[in-house]
């Protein structure tokens, strides 16, 4: 039996991206993934990062080592296809 080809990642629509990580947090996170923007470019993360003052340290650093991307497109891309 031949397993149906994934549509190429660089094909889909923001929205079916969106709805792939959503399932991928749920599945691995309890639902949860952070999409950002900073002045150097787009973040996707699984989890929330811990951003409180107590713990900030910690959650800026999971932010910092994240890679960037140039639009929130591939930012979503590469947090899907890191999981696949």
């Amino acid at each position: 039996m031949t397993r149906p080809a994934l549509p190429d990642i660089a094909s889909l629509d923001l929205d079916t991206l969106m709805a792939l990580a959503e399932q991928i947090a749920v599945e691995h996170a309890d639902g949860h993934f952070t999409l950002m923007r900073f002045t150097t470019g787009w973040k996707c993360l699984l989890g929330t990062p811990e951003l409180s003052i107590s713990r900030q340290i910690s959650g800026n650093c999971k932010v910092s080592k994240s890679p960037s991307f140039a639009s929130a497109r591939e930012a979503l891309s590469a947090f899907i296809c890191a999981r696949r």
